[in-house]
């Protein structure tokens, strides 16, 4: 098949292992639960010993805790290394860096996460495989395959003409097999639009961010257009709602599966399409569920304490990732024996409304960060109170610049239109359980 030939040699370009990770997760997840966790103690040996040696920030902690890597065997140990946030990371961010690699050795991503916090991180190509093919894995399970033709609505800039921001993409769009829309300003011309799109393109799958997807939905729903031949939607970045979940699936009239993912950390959490529960990548990573710094026991809520086994760039060891989570205590009755995570609370933001009735998800702000690298901003929050203003909280850091300022103001009136922004430094941003919106709207939505 010339399509997987192209793959094996985009792979071989460059330097990952997708496919070989991505057939190993199929067999794997069929393990027993506990040779699974045997698996995660193995690897998590390995980058323990790896971090020691090679990882200043750890050696140093290790040494001011008088601990060695022998000390840390399994999970039950876990909790002698003290909890890493976003913060320890942003102010060590260089004594986190693998001192034996070379500079070609490492790509730089970023989230941002729910804290409201930007976080920029190294990947080596290693991470870059094994999050590749556990994100294919949890496609699988929506019964997509690569060479699937699907419809990507997502958060591409309209003036970008390089939104690849998937690894096969070249590929995809060698083969027309991808169809990009972008969620940001979205009017009922542009979802009109993109319902003739749709239907010219015959996509098998859509890929799609809760709230603007929803918005979508409620137009093609008012509107009574049906879109054949989608076999699963996908949905991913922020919380699914289940009112969200019911209409798409209604107007779509197939399964929605929602997965979860923190690439920082190499985590993917995906629904089976036996029972719809949610399984986590054991291969990949190490979840706590802990309160009050203790671990707390299954079927009880926590926030999400995650290591990473496969980033030898930059390894993150019980990251704070920001998001509340509760591990079930049965495995599912699908057979698999990756653990089942009962409940997970991620982003939710509001969405902004122009005058002209233009559609902003809250997800905007963040992808405005990633995609311009606005720097020297801690933690930022958008507050809507009127159509034409709205209010910007920032906490800012000392490499902070006011031409950035200037930029980001103008990126921000280019996409709203003629509104007033009105932008207030603070020291803090306060937040209930370290979650942070984004974006609050103060309008009665409903209305819109």
């Amino acid at each position: 098949m010339e399509f997987l030939k192209d793959i094996h040699a985009f792979e071989k370009r460059s330097h990952t292992n997708i496919l070989k990770y991505f057939e190993n997760l199929v067999q794997s997840q069929w393990y027993s639960n506990d040779k699974l966790k045997e698996l995660q103690e193995n690897k998590l040996r390995l980058i323990i010993k790896h971090s020691y040696n090679n990882i200043p920030y750890y050696h140093n902690l290790f040494k001011r805790l008088d601990l060695s890597p022998n000390d840390i065997k399994g999970f039950d140990d876990l909790n002698k290394i003290p909890i890493l946030t976003k913060s320890e990371i942003q102010e060590n961010y260089k004594k986190l860096i693998n001192k034996n690699f070379k500079k070609e050795d490492f790509i730089q991503n970023s989230t941002s996460g729910s804290t409201g916090e930007p976080l920029e991180f190294l990947m080596d190509r290693e991470m870059i495989s094994w999050q590749k093919a556990i994100q294919l894995r949890a496609f699988k399970w929506a019964d997509y395959y690569p060479w699937d033709k699907f419809a990507y609505f997502w958060t591409f800039f309209p003036e970008n003409d390089n939104n690849h921001g998937r690894i096969f993409d070249p590929v995809y769009d060698k083969y027309n097999l991808i169809l990009r829309l972008s969620c940001f300003n979205l009017t009922d011309e542009t979802l009109e639009n993109y319902y003739n799109q749709i239907i010219n393109f015959n996509p098998k799958i859509l890929l799609a961010i809760p709230n603007p997807l929803y918005f979508f939905s409620k137009f093609l729903d008012k509107k009574g257009y049906k879109i054949e031949n989608i076999t699963s939607v996908i949905t991913n970045a922020e919380m699914l709602l289940p009112f969200q979940r019911e209409l798409i699936e209604e107007v779509f009239n197939c399964p929605v599966f929602d997965i979860y993912g923190a690439r920082e950390v190499s985590l993917m959490i995906g629904e089976c399409p036996e029972a719809h529960n949610k399984h986590y990548s054991m291969e990949t990573a190490i979840m706590e569920i802990v309160k009050d710094g203790e671990s707390v026991e299954n079927n009880e809520e926590g926030e999400l304490i995650v290591t990473n086994l496969t980033n030898y760039a930059m390894p993150f060891i019980r990251y704070r990732v920001g998001d509340v989570a509760k591990r079930k205590a049965e495995l599912c009755k699908c057979g698999r024996g990756l653990e089942v995570i009962d409940s997970l609370k991620g982003r939710i933001d509001d969405y902004l409304i122009t005058r002209n009735g233009r559609f902003i998800p809250g997800i905007f702000f963040p992808a405005v960060f990633a995609y311009h690298k606005i720097n020297g901003i801690k933690q930022y929050q958008i507050i809507q109170k009127e159509l034409e203003e709205i209010e910007i909280l920032i906490v800012k850091t000392d490499k902070f610049k006011d031409s950035e300022l200037i930029e980001f103001k103008n990126i921000i009136k280019k996409s709203l239109g003629d509104i007033r922004i009105n932008i207030n430094f603070v020291d803090e941003i306060p937040s209930k359980s370290g979650k942070c919106r984004y974006t609050i709207s103060e309008l009665d939505l409903k209305l819109f």
